[in-house]
């Protein structure tokens, strides 16, 4: 039995959690370690047994605290060398953390319980990433990670047909966006261009090309609080085909609680 579940999931901060038999991954650190471990006891998880951090890159939002708890807990950050070059000339304290440089396409097997793969996103940062993570002792319960990517690939609906769940970015309504007065011109058409983020419509898209019968669960993540709200998310999901939306069930994660725990048997 695997449990996934998002710690939570927006511009303040990311993080992903996949457990099985008392053993663990997090997908992103984008919130201090005291919250993560807060939050995965509310949960009725914790980071003991914690072999490794996947970050998909590294902008702030998530991964402020990795170097943290890659020090205090003695495990290893896994991300491409460039997002670790990145995050090196940010100045977090990488000293003392234990860093692992992966490819693109690479299969790697080196955490104890885990195997995993990472694939490129389309996003504006460095050796930007999705993953792709089994349990060894449950190799058919794959979770595949695609946020922040401006554009869908090919290869993304084949990732996402072949698990078993998704965490999948759905960041923006593209009105909400356009009228934000908040926000300058620069930042919107970065936000919407094609190595930004996907909005709600280009979710439903992938969605929607998804090949059925392997995968049961699909959680929408980083959801902006600027420019998006659950109701237009689940408004735009009404729209597609009603066959795919009986095989799957659909949940926004939130900010502030992230997403429900899913077990995957």
């Amino acid at each position: 039995m695997s449990l996934v579940t998002v710690v939570g999931s927006g511009s303040k901060g990311n993080c992903s959690f996949v457990y099985c038999e008392n053993k663990s991954l997090l997908i992103d650190c984008g919130m201090s370690m005291k919250e993560i471990n807060n939050r995965l006891h509310d949960k009725g998880m914790t980071l003991e047994g914690l072999e490794g951090i996947l970050i998909t890159h590294a902008h702030q939002d998530h991964c402020i605290s990795a170097c943290t708890i890659s020090n205090r807990l003695g495990v290893p950050i896994y991300m491409l060398k460039p997002a670790r070059e990145l995050l090196e000339q940010k100045n977090f304290s990488t000293d003392k953390a234990s860093y692992y440089d992966v490819k693109y396409w690479e299969k790697y097997e080196d955490t104890p319980s885990f195997i995993f793969a990472a694939f490129p996103v389309i996003h504006d940062s460095p050796g930007a990433a999705g993953y792709i993570i089994s349990p060894k002792k449950e190799p058919k319960n794959r979770i595949t990670f695609i946020t922040d990517t401006g554009s869908i690939k090919d290869y993304m609906v084949s990732y996402i047909s072949g698990s078993t769940m998704a965490v999948i970015e759905a960041n923006h309504d593209t009105n909400m966006l356009r009228n934000n007065k908040k926000y300058p011109q620069f930042l919107k058409e970065r936000i919407s261009g094609q190595k930004g983020h996907l909005n709600n419509n280009e979710a439903m898209q992938l969605v929607s090309e998804i090949e059925k019968g392997v995968l049961k669960h699909v959680v929408f993540a980083h959801t902006s609080q600027e420019n998006n709200t659950e109701e237009l998310i689940y408004k735009e999901l009404d729209k597609i085909d009603a066959e795919v939306k009986y095989e799957i069930t659909f949940e926004v994660a939130t900010q502030e609680e992230g997403s429900s725990v899913y077990v995957l048997e």
